[in-house]
């Protein structure tokens, strides 16, 4: 047996989706500014009519600025309060341009309401040019007013904040806050968190939140959540970071949704239940929210707390990645690519995985790389792989270190650089990747940018096997049986394969076989070896079948049956197997296995299996010239392949070329 060495493996892939164990994070409070609420009548008094006309005024000479005074005062002056709700009127109507005229016309009398308004529509751009500065200005008229609402100030704290004038919005927030404003007190709090115009208090912070929590604000239970999940400002409780998810979940807030669709499905603050996790991302999935739908397909794709349906998997795969989800494009890619719920379309697969590529998530990256590498969807391009396996190499996904690594090993789609290669191969040892342990033992076994050292080469062996990384298990099984880097060990080369064997690895299964047929390390039992044999060969391993043909020749481990040798010969023969071509030329020679005698294929098939080298096909083909059978009797082409043979070391062939002396 010789050391394995496999570096190009391919890409081993990961399930697709799995639990989505992402909380969303405590992130800036909707410090949107809404449209104002009128709560009262304006505290503006009705404006008295200018210069009323004089009773009983008719004379014909009446002058004509008289005439114009009476003409004037013949339409009553509107009152702030009417001005205003002649603006609302058009406001409703949506025409914009028409409510800040009359807006307008009431905030320069001093209408609170109107102020506020015309703040909101500079702040959005509504009937006019969008101008925060100006926002700002209509906005601090209407706070500076006696009796202000406390709208107005969340609101010019918000615009402040926009514009980083954190000082003055925290003390238009606590204006608002003082006054039992749950907006302003849970904004405040968020400056509090942030250390944003006053001095970070995380104690604060949550103080802020729950005032903002307990009078029912959504935003604020969300706050109030998150200060319990991280354990800031209050002691980390993931139960009651789910009491007031579930409170704002339950008021419509998909975050809250879709944050206790997650502590559901992982069982965390709460009881793990699938179904219940599903409930609550759908709820967040139908309000539009793209990693909720993704989070639902998974449950879809994994038949988690939902009957498994690739179908609906696809379905909301598509609605978040059509939103620009990028795990949602990433996992529409992989059904493209499996065929699950959809036509199998490699192209599509493609199309996918680079939308999320492009969105920098890294596990599209790797994806697109496999695709060029192995010309699915796309012509094969090494060069292209290569630069998206670094992308995604760069941002930390450990297999695409590894695989960086192996293309700088080969120089595939990379200048040869075996230095290179050992950088990206210890980036993903350093993450604890078995491949990329597998790899640094490979360079360390072989002396390959590293100088050659087997006991380094045992250890990463050893730290990737130990992981069930099966690769490492057969070389070090490989390390055992030779002695390299460690004592020879045969009964932990046998523990090794075994391992790899049932992984229903090939290798491992039919190097175990033969274990078992030496008696290394293991029992001598043909029995086992057949078994082991057999499981390799089933899976169309050439030597396996060799081997298993040869134990139903023989009788070892199985009732001897030629019919069985001959079937299990001729597929590994048919592989190039030089052994199996040589034993199916015996069966050809002696009229085994249901085979007609027939010199001709005999020599056919020893021919095959001598031009590979086989010093027993060699042999067999000396004797068939020697013998005349199936060929011209030739004693100089006996003497050619008996010396070929007799130059390996065959006993057999030294004797035969001394008696043709």
């Amino acid at each position: 047996m010789s050391l394995i060495v496999i570096l190009a493996a391919m890409l081993v892939l990961l399930p697709i989706a799995g639990t989505s164990q992402i909380i969303v994070r405590n992130k800036k409070p909707a410090m949107t500014i809404t449209k104002p609420t009128k709560k009262s009548k304006s505290q503006t008094p009705k404006a008295s009519n200018a210069k009323k006309s004089q009773k009983g005024t008719t004379s014909t000479n009446t002058t004509k600025t008289t005439e114009t005074t009476t003409s004037n005062s013949s339409v009553p002056e509107m009152s702030a309060e009417e001005l205003y709700e002649k603006g609302e009127d058009f406001y409703n109507n949506q025409d914009y341009a028409e409510a800040e005229k009359w807006f307008r016309k009431a905030a320069e009398q001093g209408d609170m309401n109107a102020q506020g308004y015309l703040g909101y529509m500079y702040s959005q751009g509504l009937g006019v040019k969008q101008d925060n500065a100006k926002a700002i200005e209509w906005y601090r008229k209407a706070v500076e007013q006696e009796d202000t609402d406390v709208q107005y100030s969340v609101a010019l704290g918000a615009l402040l904040a926009a514009q980083e004038d954190y000082t003055e919005a925290a003390k238009w927030f606590r204006k608002a806050a003082d006054q039992g404003n749950p907006k302003g007190q849970n904004a405040l709090g968020y400056m509090y968190h942030e250390g944003l115009g006053v001095k970070q208090d995380y104690n604060e912070a949550f103080k802020w939140y729950s005032k903002s929590a307990d009078q029912g604000d959504a935003e604020g239970q969300m706050c109030v959540g998150f200060s319990y999940f991280d354990g800031l400002g209050a002691q980390q409780d993931y139960s009651k970071a789910a009491y007031w998810w579930i409170k704002a979940a339950e008021q419509g807030v998909v975050d809250g949704q879709y944050n206790l669709g997650v502590m559901y499905e992982i069982g965390q603050g709460i009881q793990q239940n699938y179904a219940e996790a599903v409930k609550w991302y759908r709820k967040a999935a139908e309000q539009g929210d793209a990693k909720s739908q993704n989070a639902l397909a998974n449950m879809y794709n994994n038949g988690t707390g939902v009957q498994q349906s690739y179908t609906e998997a696809v379905k909301w795969y598509r609605k978040a990645a059509e939103q620009g989800d990028a795990r949602g494009q990433f996992n529409l890619g992989n059904m493209y690519l499996n065929g699950q719920g959809v036509s199998q379309d490699n192209s599509e697969a493609v199309k996918w995985y680079r939308k999320a590529a492009d969105q920098g998530l890294a596990e599209g990256q790797k994806l697109l790389g496999y695709m060029y590498q192995s010309g699915l969807g796309v012509h094969k391009d090494d060069t292209e792989a290569a630069k998206w396996y670094r992308k995604a190499a760069e941002l930390g996904d450990a297999y695409s270190q590894s695989q960086l690594g192996e293309f700088y090993i080969l120089g595939q789609g990379v200048g040869q650089d075996y230095t290179e290669a050992i950088k990206w191969f210890r980036k993903a040892v350093e993450q604890g990747d078995a491949w990329g342990q597998c790899n640094l033992a490979l360079a360390y076994a072989q002396g390959i940018g590293v100088p050659q050292d087997y006991t380094e080469a045992f250890k990463w062996f050893q730290k990737s096997a130990e992981q069930g990384f099966v690769k490492a298990q057969l070389n070090l099984a490989e390390m055992y049986a030779q002695g390299l880097g460690v004592a020879q060990d045969f009964a932990e080369t046998a523990k090794w394969y075994r391992k790899a064997a049932e992984q229903e690895n090939i290798y491992g299964q039919y190097y175990l076989g033969l274990m078992y047929i030496q008696g290394l390390g293991v029992p001598q039992d043909y029995t086992e070896a057949a078994k082991w044999v057999r499981k390799s060969a089933e899976q169309g391993f050439a030597d396996a079948q060799g081997e298993l043909g040869y134990l139903y020749a023989i009788g070892q481990g199985v009732n001897q049956d030629y019919n069985e040798a001959a079937k299990w010969t001729i597929k590994a023969a048919e592989q190039g197997n030089a052994i199996g071509q040589n034993n199916l030329g015996d069966l050809y020679e002696n009229g085994r296995g249901g085979l007609p005698q027939d010199y001709n294929e005999a020599v056919k098939w020893y021919t095959k299996s001598a031009e590979q080298g086989y010093v027993v096909g060699q042999l067999s083909l000396a004797n068939m010239y020697k013998n005349g059978l199936g060929v011209s009797k030739d004693i100089s082409m006996a003497r050619f392949w008996y010396q070929k043979a007799a130059e390996q070391g065959y006993e057999e062939a030294i004797q035969a070329l001394k008696n043709l002396e």
